[in-house]
């Protein structure tokens, strides 16, 4: 039994309707969505996770600028300040980079030919 167009004057008609199919003592409800925007920022490797994206962009970062703060690195990510600290840690741990000459006022130092994994 074909459902009826419930509004067609809504604002998101021209959205794909959704499918609908009856059982016996319930109804299922599919929803589709527009696939994602294809991105083609230069930073953004095939085949790397997510975690992986985001470590190479923060080396990249910090090899533009060595005494970016974590504060910043956050904003430019748009990520939280806690997250960017975890993946720094994680980074640390795996020799990807350090720290020089403290916390405040340090910077920071990609080590070279470390695979950023």
């Amino acid at each position: 039994m074909p459902f009826p167009i419930l509004w067609p004057d809504h604002p998101n008609s021209s959205l794909p309707q959704p499918g609908f199919e009856g059982r016996a003592t319930s109804f299922l409800v599919t929803f589709q969505r527009e696939a994602a925007p294809a991105t083609n920022a230069p930073d953004t490797a095939v085949g790397l996770s997510r975690k992986e994206q985001q470590v190479r962009r923060i080396a990249k970062l910090m090899r533009q600028n060595p005494a970016i703060t974590t504060t910043q690195i956050a904003e430019e990510l748009e990520l939280s300040r806690v997250a960017i600290s975890n993946i720094i840690s994680y980074m640390k741990a795996q020799g990807i980079v350090s720290r020089d000459e403290g916390k405040r006022f340090g910077r920071w130092i990609v080590i070279d030919g470390k695979p950023l994994q």
